[in-house]
């Protein structure tokens, strides 16, 4: 995987990340301060980049590492039980993913419908992620 070609692998895990945290402290109904807002970005930076990693060498296991880490980043920043922690932990991420799904199913029709001669390449970059 080049570096190109890892940009938008980074980009999709960096806004599950941030997507799964933020539905995580709604969930729970969580107001965060400033401080973890930051927290949040950094984390989903080097959680993605985790993830950009373990799809190019452990495909296999890249979505369980990342649940693992989610788990124990809620567990020690909003400081939940454990229990608690893996169960929202686990329902934020489906949501997120869940949002995913939508949002390429909105968009890639459109993008088939506007850019026409794209549309093979629009599959191609959708077929990796």
């Amino acid at each position: 995987m080049t570096p190109i070609s890892a940009l938008p692998t980074f980009i999709k895990y960096f806004f599950i990340c941030i997507c799964s945290l933020t539905a995580f402290t709604h969930l729970l109904n969580i107001k965060p301060d400033k401080t973890k807002y930051l927290f949040n970005v950094l984390f989903s930076l080097a959680s993605a980049g985790t993830c950009v990693f373990l799809r190019r060498n452990f495909t296999e296991i890249s979505l369980l590492i990342l649940a693992i880490l989610l788990t124990f980043y809620n567990k020690v920043i909003y400081k939940q039980d454990f229990n608690i922690s893996i169960v929202t932990s686990t329902i934020s991420l489906g949501i997120s993913f869940a949002l995913f799904t939508l949002s390429i199913i909105i968009i890639l029709p459109l993008g088939i419908i506007f850019l026409p001669e794209y549309s093979g390449d629009i599959f191609d970059s959708v077929s990796h992620l």
